[in-house]
């Protein structure tokens, strides 16, 4: 189906202009417009006439005191936020950060449903631009038609129709006819995504630059032998830390916890019918011990 006036739209297009002098096609709307996330997505979780604590004062205050080296929950406490509180922001950030990582930000997608339909909409405008090409090659092969005739004044071909332009269909999903959009996170959310990720890199800045001044106390101009000790046993542990880390299951801890029961109560010379099927536990729940 066809409409020599509006590509993008359905059943709500203008009236056709004359095929002769057709319209150009309307263009889609500019820049990202509404957001097309549906609210299921991003629970809203607003109380009317109760505005957020989470403002750029509070978060400023909170980053700063995590750049300097505090303790996330001891920073947000020095400015009055409780853990609760800072909790739900985190919680708010790490889901507007899920949907938005679930949107190509080059996609157009349904705003009713958010079905994306961005190759939908791509083709449609592909078959707009081939639509105008062949107009204008039709155009100036008439014209060449028109140069070439025998009598000027004898009759003269018919001008070329526009072949019209399509039309995209409405969604496959919602059957809306609203054009897609681009997505955007609902403003609503962007706070506490941008508090999330201020967060996570005030943490990072943080611990590079205690890294930092951890290496300048055994490379600078008075180094430290035990600091450069305790970055080795830090960062390669299988070979200079002191202590010798053993990863175990549950299920192995046991029996060697139960292995090692089994050995004091021989050393001390009690021998338990338990003991000898290598459950201790079983033994002294029964009562076998003196």
């Amino acid at each position: 189906m066809t409409d020599p006036t509006h590509p993008f739209s359905d059943s709500r297009s203008p009236h056709a202009s004359p095929p002769s002098a057709p319209q150009a096609p309307v263009e889609p709307p500019a820049g990202p417009g509404q957001p097309s996330a549906l609210p299921s997505l991003l629970d809203p979780r607003t109380r009317p006439g109760r505005p957020s604590l989470l403002t750029v004062e509070t978060a400023d205050r909170i980053v700063g005191a995590i750049e300097q080296g505090s303790y996330l929950k001891i920073a947000a406490q020095a400015v009055g936020v409780g853990q609760s509180t800072l909790a739900g922001w985190l919680a708010r950030g790490r889901e507007a950060g899920a949907v938005r990582d679930a949107h190509d930000p080059e996609h157009r997608y349904c705003p009713e449903c958010d079905t994306d339909r961005e190759d939908e909409v791509a083709a449609t405008e592909q078959e707009v631009r081939d639509a105008d090409e062949q107009h204008e090659a039709d155009l100036a092969a008439h014209r060449t038609a028109v140069e070439q005739l025998v009598d000027p004044n004898g009759p003269q071909p018919a001008p070329p129709v526009h072949p019209g332009y399509p039309v995209l269909d409405r969604c496959p999903t919602c059957r809306s006819d609203s054009y897609p959009l681009l997505w955007t996170l609902p403003e609503e959310h962007a706070p506490y995504l941008e508090f999330l990720e201020s967060v996570t890199r005030a943490q990072a800045v943080a611990e590079v630059d205690a890294v930092g001044a951890w290496r300048r106390a055994f490379t600078g101009h008075e180094p430290d032998w035990r600091a450069a000790r305790d970055w080795l046993a830090r960062t390669a542990p299988e070979r200079w830390a002191g202590v010798t880390r053993v990863q175990m299951t549950t299920e192995e801890a046991e029996r060697r916890i139960d292995d090692a029961v089994n050995e004091a109560l021989l050393a001390v010379g009690i021998d338990l019918p338990g003991v000898d099927d290598g459950d201790p536990d079983a033994a002294l729940d029964e009562g076998l011990l003196p």
